[in-house]
């Protein structure tokens, strides 16, 4: 029996948005059909992202607000770990607000809308830490409406 390798698909479908699959499987073509056979007719068809963790891309949510300095430190630490582990890691948190100001509440919105845009393209959520702010709410919120998995992480491991 061949070695099956995991694979990362982006599945899309007639009606919804894509999502990030891993499917076992001996070579690209198996790794085609197990998403057919999963799917059905809703399948309309997939893009192999790769057959390394390295594809498969965690949103990290983290708190911000109130101790920015510490707070930005320990979602750095987040992603390093997701990086140790093989993984892609995603913080729109580190990202938006050096460009929109996260005290105009307008902005905050947008800022918040540009990450759910992010999560959407991620196969699983990582909240990380002992606290959650509103704003991990809303997006763990979001991520539970679209169905990432979502992996509580209350300490992050120094390596």
């Amino acid at each position: 029996m061949e070695h099956e390798l995991v694979f990362w698909l982006e599945v899309s479908f007639q009606n919804g948005p894509p999502r990030i699959e891993a499917v076992q499987a001996r070579d690209k073509l198996d790794a085609h059909r197990a998403v057919a056979q999963k799917y059905g007719a809703q399948y309309a068809g997939s893009g192999i992202l790769g057959n390394t963790p390295q594809s498969k891309l965690i949103y990290i949510a983290s708190p911000y607000a109130g101790d920015i300095a510490g707070n930005t430190q320990f979602a750095i630490q987040c992603c390093q770990f997701a990086i140790q582990r093989g993984y892609t890691p995603v913080a729109s948190h580190l990202i938006y607000p050096q460009i929109l100001d996260d005290t105009i509440p307008e902005q905050r919105e947008l800022g918040l809308t540009l990450g759910y845009h992010l999560l959407a393209a991620c196969s699983e959520m990582w909240v990380c830490g002992e606290r959650i702010s509103d704003g991990m709410a809303k997006e763990i919120h979001h991520a539970e409406r679209l169905g990432i998995n979502i992996r509580y992480i209350r300490k992050i491991e120094e390596s």
